[in-house]
């Protein structure tokens, strides 16, 4: 349900004019749906707006050169986090 509403909660944010930048907080959602999904959806009403969330920031650290030590902190009970 959730994935057919991305679309309309983006163009409910600050209709007629644009964003920078967009951070899907829905985690859990976002590695469901699949971020590329995501990030089309938001697009089609916020088409030149920069989007992402948390766990695509995670992966994009884990690829930086130098990265020895990252840290991911999340508001899930420690069932969830295992």
């Amino acid at each position: 349900l959730i994935g057919k509403n991305i679309a309309v909660s983006a163009a409910a944010l600050i209709p007629n004019d644009t964003l920078n930048g967009l951070v899907f907080g829905f985690t859990s959602a976002a590695m469901v749906i699949g971020f590329e999904s995501v990030a089309e959806d938001i697009r089609k009403h916020k088409p030149d707006t920069a989007v992402t969330d948390p766990m695509a920031l995670v992966l994009t650290a884990l690829k930086a050169p130098n990265a020895k030590r990252i840290a991911v902190i999340t508001l899930y009970i420690g069932e969830v986090n295992v």
